[in-house]
């Protein structure tokens, strides 16, 4: 008996396709981190927050956008977020895949929070140049920043 022919709309192919790729991702994102680690990508970083210093003096605005992003990136709202996640998953009756959302989310936070204290006890802060701190930028030139309210 023939074997069967294998096609790309076979599901053994898009899970070996979708494995190679999520494996390639892994090893690109470790070899980046190891870049960092090692601070070989400073001269990158030092470029990046320089041209971001530069909009920022030329468009008041822009810091104020930069902080409403990164706002979005706080514990509350990422756990309000994975809250109304778990919460939508349960209700459409993927009760496992709200668990392994619970779950995933929990073992990141336990994994990654001492690390990241251990980070901060040895001060491995980015050390940045007094004129590309945030608080350069006095409350007065904030409150100029903000639009007229109606």
């Amino acid at each position: 008996m023939p074997l069967p022919r294998l096609t790309w709309d076979s599901a053994l192919i898009r899970l070996l396709v979708t494995a190679v790729v999520a494996n390639a991702l892994a090893i690109g994102f470790v070899h980046l981190g190891d870049e960092v680690s090692e601070g070989e990508t400073h001269g990158f970083d030092m470029a990046v927050l320089q041209y971001a210093q530069a909009l920022r003096v030329g468009s008041p605005l822009y810091t104020e956008v930069l902080r409403d992003l990164s706002a979005l990136g706080s514990t509350v709202v990422m756990t309000l977020l994975t809250s109304a996640t778990c919460g939508y998953l349960w209700l459409v009756r993927a009760q496992v895949g709200a668990l392994l959302v619970a779950v995933s989310i929990a073992s990141a936070a336990l994994l990654v929070g001492p690390s990241r204290q251990r980070s901060a006890e040895r001060g491995r802060a980015l050390r940045l140049p007094n004129s590309l701190r945030m608080d350069s930028v006095s409350r007065v030139d904030m409150q100029a920043c903000r639009p007229s309210s109606f």
